[in-house]
C-alpha cells in the first residue's frame, strides 16, 4: 500500500469518527442543538463557518455567530450568575434590562443593528431551521408588543 493511499484511509477514518462523535453528543448537548449537524459534511468545515474570505473582520463575524447558534456567547446575566452575583447581570450597553440572548439580539437599541446583520447571515446560510424558527416567533412576539 502506497503512502498516500494510507494517509487517506487514516484521515478518512478521523474524519468519520470526529463526525460520529459530534453526531452522537449533538442529541444530548444543548449547545450543539441549533448547530444542525446534519448539513457538515466528515472533514468540512460546519457551513456556518465556510468562508471564501480570510480577513479578521469576518473571521471575527464567524466566531460570533457560533457562540450565537450554540448558545455560549458570554453575556452578563450569565456572568452573575456565576460570579454569585458580584457582577450585575444589567445590558452594559443600555443598562435598561438584563442583559439575555433576547436582550441583546432584540430589545438593546445600542446592538440590534449589529445584530440584525449576524443573524441576518446565520438566516442566509439556513443552516439551522429549528434555530431560526424560534428567533423569528421571540422576535415576532416582540413586535406585536
Amino acid at each position: 500500500m502506497k503512502k498516500e493511499h494510507w494517509k487517506e484511509i487514516v484521515n478518512n477514518n478521523l474524519d468519520q469518527l470526529w463526525y460520529n462523535g459530534a453526531i452522537g453528543k449533538s442529541k444530548y448537548m444543548s449547545s450543539l442543538k441549533n448547530l444542525n449537524l446534519n448539513e457538515v459534511k466528515p472533514g468540512k468545515p460546519h457551513p456556518l463557518i465556510q468562508s471564501t474570505s480570510s480577513s479578521s473582520y469576518d473571521t471575527n463575524r464567524q466566531a460570533v455567530k457560533l457562540k450565537f447558534m450554540s448558545g455560549t456567547y458570554s453575556l452578563q446575566a450569565i456572568r452573575s450568575r456565576f460570579s454569585g452575583s458580584n457582577v450585575s447581570d444589567s445590558c452594559q450597553v443600555c443598562c435598561e434590562a438584563p442583559d439575555t440572548f433576547t436582550h441583546m439580539a432584540l430589545e438593546s437599541p445600542g446592538l440590534t443593528s449589529i445584530c440584525d446583520r449576524i443573524l441576518a447571515d446565520i438566516q442566509k446560510d439556513q443552516v439551522s431551521p429549528h434555530f431560526w424558527e424560534t428567533f423569528s416567533a421571540e422576535k415576532n412576539n416582540k413586535c406585536s408588543h
